[in-house]
């Protein structure tokens, strides 16, 4: 039987490998946007190589990747995260995934 350290290893080489791929593919970036306590939003301009690693500082857990059939190709692939929306078009295949908090996605949506 694997140890669990080995298979929390596996995990994060297959994550790191797939976001090298992203990279690559999409290669730059992508936009985060949150709103703070005071109703003002806020972005991030993130390397995509970066992703998982800042979302989780912010407090969003990774929790795979988007393979929903019905998304835009270039979308298929990308991360999704806990407690946030996304991956979103960025209007252009060249450009970067959006992902926004719902707070943040009500207020542009208006």
């Amino acid at each position: 039987m694997a140890k669990r350290g080995s298979k929390k290893s596996a995990k994060k080489a297959r994550v790191d490998h797939l976001e090298r791929d992203i990279a690559r593919e999409i290669g730059r970036f992508a936009i985060i946007v949150t709103q703070d306590k005071s109703g003002g939003l806020t972005s991030l301009r993130v390397p995509v190589d970066d992703l998982v690693d800042t979302m989780s500082r912010l407090g969003h857990k990774f929790v795979g990747f988007n393979d929903n059939p019905r998304h835009r190709a270039d979308l298929r692939g990308a991360p999704k995260f806990s407690g946030i929306l996304g991956p979103m078009y960025g209007g252009s295949a060249s450009e970067p995934w959006r992902y926004e908090s719902t707070r943040a996605y009500g207020e542009l949506s208006r």
